[in-house]
């Protein structure tokens, strides 16, 4: 039985608004996961893991993970530099 869910919401924070991770553990309070200001899409499990698109001011658009303690990973850099690859429509093979 699941423990946590991991949403995506919009939800005012610090005044601005914004597309963001957030879990929601058994308590029902969700926990912003900080991506240090990215915007998160496009996600997809495989094998227990969060996958899903993020940027950063060095990657632009890559793909990401979430870790066991919920921070994010860059989990590949498909298109070095700052344009970033902007992987989307995941789906398992």
């Amino acid at each position: 039985m699941p423990t946590e869910l991991l949403q995506g919401g919009s939800r005012r924070t610090s005044g601005t608004r914004g597309f963001k991770l957030y879990r929601l553990g058994r308590s029902g309070t969700p926990t912003l996961i900080d991506t240090d200001g990215s915007i998160q899409l496009n996600f997809a499990e495989f094998k227990g893991k969060l996958y899903f698109t993020a940027s950063s001011e060095e990657t632009g658009f890559e793909l990401y993970r979430l870790g066991r303690n919920g921070t994010p990973i860059l989990a590949a850099d498909i298109n070095r530099g700052i344009e970033g690859s902007g992987p989307s429509n995941f789906f398992v093979l």
